[in-house]
């Protein structure tokens, strides 16, 4: 073999090489996100958590209604725990450890919702509630309740979960590999996909 050859097939290996590299350091997500997904109120989510007074949940979300009684943005194990329970689409009951009131906001338009375990749910930075309650341990759910009868209809952005001011859930809508619209945690690395009936939709 020549030394031309020779550096030829040398040469070739480093340019493969090179493109391993960009697949690897320049890849793509596997994911595509969305600006929001939407759901007609028969979706939810299970994010596996047990939240108390130590945690934070911060949703925006534009209500458009519910799949009966009171759609929930947030539940829980517990009902008025750590809770966001539709009434319409310009309210909500926000109910933390078995206490609750109501929540007022402007219909029609997607809204950052911030609730905390001490009983504190801010609307867009305004605080518009305080329960001055700390809840005790339940099981969350995103979209829906225990029961899973009163989901949230409307279309949803983002949700961000704190422990002690720890970043636990991050998560975002997407379209997975195969095209299954679902959430994405930054924080794991991992999708959440629905917990109910049909899909949601982007």
């Amino acid at each position: 073999m020549s030394l031309l050859t020779d550096f030829q097939t040398v040469q070739a290996k480093v340019v493969r090489a090179n493109d391993w590299c960009n697949l690897i350091f320049q890849h793509k997500p596997p994911y595509t996100q969305l600006q929001y997904l939407t759901m007609n109120g028969n979706q939810w989510i299970t994010p596996g958590l047990t939240v108390d007074s130590n945690y934070v949940v911060e949703i925006k979300y534009l209500l458009t209604g519910s799949s009966e009684g009171m759609g929930r943005l947030l539940g829980s194990s517990v009902d008025q725990s750590f809770e966001m329970a539709a009434r319409g689409t310009g309210t909500f009951r926000w109910g933390i450890n078995i206490s609750s009131t109501t929540v007022s906001f402007t219909s029609g338009v997607p809204h950052v919702f911030k609730c905390y375990g001490t009983g504190q749910c801010y609307v867009d930075g305004v605080l518009k509630a305080n329960l001055n309650k700390n809840q005790r341990p339940v099981t969350l759910f995103i979209f829906s309740e225990s029961t899973h009868t009163e989901q949230a209809k409307g279309s949803f952005y983002y949700c961000k979960i704190w422990n002690n001011g720890v970043l636990i859930r991050d998560f975002i809508p997407v379209k997975d590999m195969n095209n299954v619209v679902c959430l994405y945690d930054f924080v794991s690395g991992t999708y959440f996909y629905n917990s109910g009936s049909g899909s949601f939709t982007a």
